[in-house]
């Protein structure tokens, strides 16, 4: 297309240019444009041929345009792309068919099935089929089963759509292509495998052998054949897939990555552990890992499809003991985090999961000098006073040579039983032989034990002062009764050496941990001492000079560098003990005026951590405010830096210093300084000499970001279409209309894949244009479907955008599983208890399921308002009763994380389950429930 016609066609396409005239219509007001002016825009589009000529970043601008007409156009645009069907590019008719499907325009279906049946292009005819199945996949059926009858050159893609429909009346179609040529042959053997057919299996089982892995070709041949036998369930592809783990059949190029079975792998459930466990190889790193990986997730792997979890089979029980045992499999020098470790892990727990059987293999097992530590705690997990015993006896038994991990699994467990327990921890208190001191503490620790002061009472008088110290303190907390505040009497101070810095100085902010209470504190002030990490031990908040609150919470390192040398490496503060360390402010302060500065101990609100409020977290410890000024740079200063933005100054090194150099003109918005960043952010990417040049553009364009002014939209405009720009967002602030067309065309970036660009489509709702996200939502649902839980994430983005009014509790009402499943997700990512206490009573068990996970999960945004902690533990407590056993146990947990123990008969249930990691998550509740009380 000349170049004239494409101006005219986009000037016609957003009605009228931006000149603005007085009369004329608005381009950004849906309403000032007509239907017939908006099916000429998708027409003319659509039917020209330079508009299927991607460009390098694959945008069809024209086209997304076009996409945004047709949306806006409703029922009217069935018609417009109707007539698109009779244009002579095949390209262009093709775009209509797949947009028909896209938008699910269900009363063009009588016409695409006319082009299906009349185009003579076999590309076309595969498009309108597509879009025929996605508007109606039944009739779609009819309509490809009853051309079965006539050989065409796509009759075995047309096998393939029924086939992958699970459409059993394609079988007798496809067994006399086992006979035809080998791409054929292979191909029906795919699909037929997909019905468990054996003779097909038996195809592929052949091909895969024939098969070789020279050639890229040959190598997806192979694969293909090897997933679709798999896929089938036949048997004989157990042996394949053990073959992917012992080496025989990894390729050179896969290293030493771990191997990863198909998710179909799953389905042959114990049928495949016993040669799964034959294949393990000594001394191979990647065979011991990935088959200790593969037996997790076959037995207790979390996988949102594919089949279910397979629990260990009372019939492998020797098989599984025997790999526990084997001392071929160690390596030296043992580690917990080694492979073989993790494999005796997964194989012991195994074991425990096969009762009473189980129990006494695991009795052998704890007697091996290779497997003792799996096995002790396998065997710790039965947490029944029996197994207590069992495990009190070997700690005390002074012949049994493993007694240091039976002393700290029998101390994990037996504060379930603590009249049993205290006769053994008597005896090892009393063992000279033995230091049994930690693991008692650890016990006390855990169970809160009626008889903690005798316990206390041997340790206090042992010779060990380290032991005495650690005594004490528990003595303090669990006898004594001190004080539930321990930051009572501490306070921080802070203060800066100057009240005034010049730009280019740097600002030394000393922090103070003072004991001014009247008693010890026994603390750990280590990160004190440590040069690189001393801040971090707090919180840091800098209200700027446009008002703004930045805090750099905890351990998020801002305290990482400039840490001037310590006082002293005090663990314990005496009444009036001061500690104190320093951070250079410098980096964190750019822009000129007045700063307060203030230090916290505790967690910020909104910030991540422990969640819950049983008991409430101690209140945060605040120091006073250290007030500053920071001087404004001098005008050379800023002119040289501005001098240094030039295109022509840049080497290949030049973004390391970009970053500093642009952020500090951001900070500063000097009006000087736009010419030049500008400058930097539209240098073009490809070619340019210099590297990295996408990064420094980056640097400039967020430089400019800090200047809200109308006169950058042309140019965020043009940096729509550039990689990471966050144009889109900043076109949105600045709430300037002229950029709703570019917009519009950006949102619908891949009209034909129904892909959008949804900070575009945020931006466009800000500037007060709804229409993208009702159209991106209404595509998004055609898209997910109620009974796929896999396609449900796709509603995430879409509906995080909210309309004007909505909220996310709206979304809880919406008919379709999805959007609600959303909704879930947003309020578990942004901490809404109260949609999720909503979502619990749900109808469906996935929207509860997701939920209750939400509710209980440990770790996210706080419970920062007042009512949210009851809020929560409420909506927990209705779902003790509900019909789904799996609800009922994630709200139990979730409850005794938080202390309440209105879960526990739930619980105590679950502690003598038979699987071995239901023991354990019930174990460790209860020891919650414990512990918070």
């Amino acid at each position: 297309m000349p170049t004239p016609r494409i101006a005219t066609l986009l000037a016609l396409m957003f009605v009228v240019p931006v000149s603005f005239a007085r009369d004329a219509p608005d381009p950004s007001d849906p309403k000032a444009v007509s239907d017939e002016e908006r099916a000429r825009v998708v027409i003319d589009a659509l039917t020209d041929p330079d508009a299927y000529v991607r460009l390098n970043n694959g945008l069809l601008p024209s086209q997304g345009a076009a996409m945004y007409q047709l949306l806006m156009l409703g029922d009217s645009a069935t018609a417009t792309l109707l007539e698109v069907l009779d244009c002579e590019l095949p390209a262009a008719r093709r775009a209509a068919l797949r947009l028909l499907g896209v938008l699910g325009l269900k009363d063009a279906l009588e016409s695409i099935e006319a082009v299906m049946k009349a185009e003579h292009d076999p590309y076309t005819r595969g498009v309108a089929l597509s879009a025929m199945l996605g508007l109606a996949p039944e009739y779609t059926a009819e309509v490809v089963f009853a051309s079965l009858d006539s050989r065409s050159r796509d009759f075995v893609g047309r096998c393939s759509i029924l086939a992958k429909m699970g459409d059993t009346r394609v079988i007798p179609h496809l067994r006399p292509l086992l006979e035809g040529e080998v791409y054929t042959r292979r191909t029906a053997a795919e699909l037929l495998a997909t019905f468990g057919d054996a003779e097909a299996a038996t195809v592929l089982l052949e091909a895969y052998r024939s098969l070789g892995v020279d050639t890229e070709q040959d190598r997806r041949a192979r694969e293909s054949a090897f997933r679709a036998l798999v896929g089938s369930g036949d048997e004989r592809a157990i042996p394949l897939i053990v073959a992917l783990f012992d080496g025989s059949s990894r390729h050179p190029e896969e290293g030493d990555s771990p191997v990863r079975a198909p998710k179909d792998a799953y389905r042959y459930g114990s049928a495949i552990v016993p040669p799964m466990l034959e294949a393990i190889t000594p001394g191979d790193v990647v065979n011991v890992g990935s088959i200790a990986q593969f037996l997790r997730d076959l037995h207790w792997g979390q996988r949102p499809e594919g089949p279910p979890n397979t629990a260990p089979s009372p019939d492998h029980v020797d098989d599984y003991a025997r790999a526990l045992m084997d001392p071929r499999y160690a390596i030296e020098p043992y580690r917990s985090y080694n492979v073989d470790s993790r494999l005796r892990s997964t194989l012991a727990e195994a074991v425990a999961s096969l009762g009473e059987e189980g129990k006494e293999r695991l009795r052998r097992a704890v007697h091996t000098a290779t497997a003792h530590r799996e096995a002790l705690k396998a065997l710790a997990s039965y947490s029944d006073e029996a197994t207590a015993h069992e495990l009190g006896s070997l700690a005390t038994d002074v012949s049994y040579p493993y007694r240091e991990p039976a002393i700290a699994q029998f101390a994990d467990m037996a504060w379930l039983h603590e009249d049993a327990a205290e006769p053994y921890w008597l005896t090892l208190l009393a063992d000279e032989t033995i230091d049994a001191a930690p693991a008692c503490i650890r016990h006390i620790s855990l169970g809160r034990p009626a008889k903690t002061g005798a316990l206390l009472a041997r340790l206090l008088q042992s010779d060990d002062p380290a032991i005495r110290e650690r005594a004490r303190g528990a003595h303090s907390r669990y006898v004594d009764a001190a004080p539930a505040d321990w930051q009572e009497g501490l306070r921080i101070r802070v203060a800066t050496d100057r009240q005034a810095y010049g730009y280019d100085e740097d600002i030394t902010l000393t922090v103070e941990f003072i004991n001014a209470g009247e008693r010890p504190m026994q603390m750990n002030t280590t990160v004190f001492d440590r040069p690189l990490y001393g801040l971090d031990a707090f919180n840091l908040e800098l209200v700027t000079p446009d008002g703004d609150v930045r805090a750099y919470p905890a351990d998020s390192g801002h305290g990482s560098h400039g840490v001037a040398p310590t006082e002293g490496q005090p663990r314990t503060l005496q009444p009036g003990d001061v500690v104190s360390t320093q951070r250079n402010l410098r980096t964190r302060c750019r822009r000129p005026g007045t700063y307060r500065a203030q230090v916290s101990r505790g967690h910020l609100p909104g910030s991540s951590g422990w969640r819950y409020a049983s008991p409430r977290p101690a209140p945060l410890l605040t120091s006073n405010v250290a007030e500053f000024r920071l001087d404004a740079p001098s005008r050379a200063f800023v002119d040289d830096l501005v001098a240094r933005l030039h295109p022509g100054l840049l080497t290949n090194d030049s973004h390391k210093s970009m970053r500093g150099i642009c952020g500090t003109l951001g900070a500063l918005r000097d009006p000087r300084a736009i010419d030049a960043l500008r400058a930097l952010a539209l240098v073009p990417l490809h070619p340019f000499a210099v590297r990295n040049m996408q990064a420094i553009s980056g640097h400039a364009q967020k430089a400019l970001a800090e200047f809200h002014t109308t006169d950058l939209v042309p140019m965020w405009i043009e940096l729509l279409d550039r990689p990471h720009a966050n144009a889109a967002s900043q076109l949105g602030e600045l709430g300037d209309r002229r950029a709703i067309v570019p917009l519009r065309m950006r949102a619908f970036r891949f009209p034909l894949a129904g892909a959008y660009d949804m900070e575009a489509v945020a931006a466009l709702s800000q500037l007060g244009d709804n229409d993208a996200i009702h159209a991106v939502r209404r595509d998004i649902l055609t898209k997910i479907d109620p009974k796929d839980e896999a396609t449900w994430f796709r509603a995430v983005e879409v509906f995080s955008l909210n309309l004007p009014g909505e909220q996310t509790m709206d979304l809880l009402s919406h008919e379709r599983p999805g959007v609600r499943a959303a909704a879930v997700y947003i309020a578990t990512r942004e901490g809404y208890v109260d949609v999720l206490a909503s979502a619990a009573s749900d109808l469906d068990a996935r929207i509860r399921r997701r939920a209750v996970d939400g509710l209980a999960a440990r770790s996210g945004v706080r419970d920062d308002d007042p009512a949210e902690p009851a809020l929560r533990a409420d909506a927990l407590r209705r779902s003790l009763v509900d019909v789904n056993h799996g609800i009922r146990r994630t709200a139990a947990i979730g409850l005794a994380q938080a202390g309440d123990d209105s879960g526990e008969p739930v619980l105590r249930e679950d502690l003598h389950a038979r699987d071995h990691a239901l023991r354990v998550r019930a174990r460790w509740a209860l020891m919650a429930i414990g512990r918070l009380h």
